[in-house]
């Protein structure tokens, strides 16, 4: 998932929701080594991704 592009820094990347919590995804091809596309990253609210917790290690 991911929010409206804002500030250009890592809030604007992709994350993955695991366990209630989002996830820094810290590069495409993490995305294609598990499975994901880019074309499966869902755009949500702001305050939705602001809702979530932030766990601080990155998907590598």
């Amino acid at each position: 998932m991911r929010q409206p592009p804002s500030n250009g820094g890592k809030k604007d990347g992709w994350f993955l929701v695991q366990d209630g919590q989002r996830r820094w995804i810290s590069n495409t091809a993490w995305l294609h080594k598990n499975g994901y596309t880019p074309d499966m990253v869902l755009e949500i609210s702001a305050a939705e991704f602001n809702a979530l917790g932030e766990n601080p290690l990155p998907m590598e």
